[in-house]
């Protein structure tokens, strides 16, 4: 069989994989769809009396991309926060140990981006998570996040009763102290309405209909992003999660298991065999 047969081959195998492959992982942790790997949030598990839809979050989309990595949110929320209200911060979890106990491990890597905090924009690593105090007499649990009822989970990926965020009683990390932890590099910020449009919508097929998707809701009033470089966090499965600091909404992403990739890998080469068997029939060539 000749190089161009074989590529021919390889490129279907490719694409039967990559189909199947979003087609898994739909089904698993987060929902592949341009590229992005979305998740997404209740649209409506925001208590009513913090004003609701203002404190919304739709999702939020992740994008690996020549060598960077893309972070979207979509929903109600806007990246300067609302009344004394801010983002906390977005943490990554690289261990498969609960929240927690990565924390106690020194396992935590996380990214602060809000313009409006006293934290230097950037991605950290060896962070301690500190609890949602401020300026509030209260500190929230996970107890006390809203439950939607529009069928999704009320923190994305994850409920707030995951076994990931337990105990449930515990208070609600949102931010850490820069002081304590690890300067790894900067973040590119994607705040302005051209940004979101040329860079996240144009350029990466970020989809903002896709975050409303099965609700009665139109896309959120806030789009915002960043971006850094990949090589400042680990390789490997990971979930990542947000809150915002007065407790009213969150978000968390889950990757795959790499056993579900292995698995779509051995199909791929079996898909690759019976190719190359039936090409072999064609050409009468013997088995």
């Amino acid at each position: 069989m000749n190089t161009k047969k074989i590529a021919t081959l390889l490129g279907t195998v490719t694409a039967t994989v990559c189909l199947i492959s979003a087609m898994g992982q739909a089904a698993q942790a987060g929902v592949l769809h341009n590229g992005w790997n979305y998740a997404l949030d209740s649209t409506n598990d925001v208590p009513l009396e913090y004003g609701n839809s203002d404190y919304e979050i739709y999702g939020m989309a992740i994008k690996e991309n020549a060598g960077k990595v893309y972070v979207a949110f979509n929903g109600n929320f806007p990246l300067e926060g609302r009344s004394i209200y801010e983002w906390g911060d977005l943490f990554f979890n690289f261990s498969d140990l609960p929240f927690i106990q990565a924390s106690q491990n020194g396992n935590l890597y996380a990214v602060n981006f809000s313009n409006d905090d006293d934290t230097p924009n950037g991605v950290y690593g060896n962070v301690n998570p500190t609890k949602l105090t401020k300026d509030l007499e209260i500190v929230y649990t996970y107890e006390d996040i809203g439950v939607g009822t529009d069928g999704r989970l009320n923190l994305g990926d994850l409920s707030s009763t995951d076994s990931y965020f337990a105990p449930q009683d515990n208070y609600i990390a949102y931010g850490f102290d820069p002081a304590e932890a690890d300067w790894l590099g900067n973040i590119t910020l994607f705040d302005d309405e051209n940004e979101v449009q040329n860079t996240l919508i144009s350029q990466l097929e970020l989809d903002l209909d896709f975050f409303v998707q099965g609700t009665d809701q139109t896309q959120g009033s806030e789009t915002f992003g960043f971006s850094f470089n990949r090589d400042l966090l680990p390789e490997g499965t990971y979930i990542a999660h947000v809150f915002e600091n007065c407790g009213n909404d969150g978000v968390a992403i889950k990757t795959p298991e790499p056993s579900t990739m292995v698995g779509l890998f051995g199909l791929g080469l079996t898909v690759l065999g019976s190719q190359i068997s039936k090409r072999r029939k064609g050409n009468g060539v013997s088995q």
